[in-house]
């Protein structure tokens, strides 16, 4: 999943959420934040991956796809 893709998803799923993309390069992390208020009040996705491979696109697909299926599964809840 492309990062335009993700950001898009995320919009479509919850307008109102707040997506954060925090990127680290000396640590070499990537961190997303995605908060959006519901019946529940305010809640918070965060994932983070620390960049060990030397595929980091290869590896930013796969992190994004899975906080993408994360994120559908707390909006369904």
């Amino acid at each position: 999943m492309e990062l335009t893709d993700f950001i898009l998803h995320a919009q479509q799923s919850c307008p109102d959420a707040l997506v954060t993309i925090e990127i680290d390069p000396i640590k070499s992390v990537v961190k997303i934040q995605w908060r959006w208020d519901d019946k529940q009040g305010e809640r918070l996705f965060e994932r983070a991956i620390l960049f060990k491979e030397l595929n980091y696109d290869e590896a930013i697909t796969v992190f994004l796809s899975r906080c993408k299926l994360a994120m559908d599964t707390l909006c369904d809840e």
